[in-house]
């Protein structure tokens, strides 16, 4: 009945170890400060990153002290179980993991490691795919309005030109004190429809949708131009 008792007990005890190593996080158990179990994902991706391997003391490694300072803590503490994300060093590099520390009886602590790293970066992606999502459509939406005020703008001033050579045509023909006076004004109307006409290009030309146009060599002075004839009052 023993020898019967005593290897059920230890088929469980294979069977238990078999299922660990086929685990594809890390696992590693400790008892009494060191590491009396590594399941062999545990073994691949720390090795002797996660021990020291003169004294097996869990976290020895300077890379690794923040889930030594952790495990230490739970210990000391009165939970049963806890689980946290960190950063560890691995033996392919810096990677995220989701940690479940467990106490199991006799004073053993589990340690599970999950790889997350990926599916931190995939989230990460998203998120900046995002960003920019919304970064576009705002300068979409920006764009179709520029593009709506130019257009708004455009109708109005060529109206405007055609009023001032009018009245430069009908100021020619007046005594010269009158003339000099409308002819200043006049110049004010050109200097205003010309600094308009440029604010309205440069908004046609920020309004368009250009992601597909091939490149072009440009004058670095042109853009700066343009650029500044839309900031130019608020500079002012």
């Amino acid at each position: 009945l023993t020898e019967k008792f005593w290897k059920e007990i230890y088929n469980k005890q294979q069977d238990m170890i078999l299922i660990l190593e086929g685990f594809p996080g890390a696992v590693c158990l400790v008892e009494n400060g060191r590491c009396s179990y590594m399941n062999n994902p545990q073994k691949t991706m720390f090795g002797d990153i996660f021990i020291a391997k003169h004294n097996n003391h869990i976290g020895q490694k300077q890379s690794n002290y923040q889930l030594a300072k952790k495990f230490k803590q739970f210990e000391e503490s009165n939970r049963n179980e806890w689980e946290f994300e960190l950063e560890l060093e691995t033996n392919l590099g810096i990677k995220v993991f989701w940690i479940i520390m467990k106490k199991l009886q006799e004073g053993k602590i589990m340690i599970l490691q999950l790889d997350i790293d990926e599916k931190r970066n995939n989230e990460r992606k998203i998120e900046e795919q995002n960003v920019k999502l919304i970064e576009s459509s705002k300068m979409a939406t920006l764009g179709e309005m520029s593009s709506g005020i130019a257009h708004e703008i455009n109708n109005p001033l060529t109206i405007i030109q055609g009023a001032y050579l009018k009245i430069n045509r009908i100021a020619s023909a007046l005594p010269d004190e009158f003339k000099t006076q409308i002819e200043q004004a006049s110049l004010k109307i050109e200097t205003m429809s010309v600094r308009i006409a440029k604010i309205v290009k440069s908004l046609r030309s920020f309004a368009r949708e250009g992601s597909d146009d091939p490149f072009e060599y440009a004058q670095v002075k042109q853009i700066i131009d343009e650029t500044l004839s839309i900031c130019e009052s608020r500079v002012n």
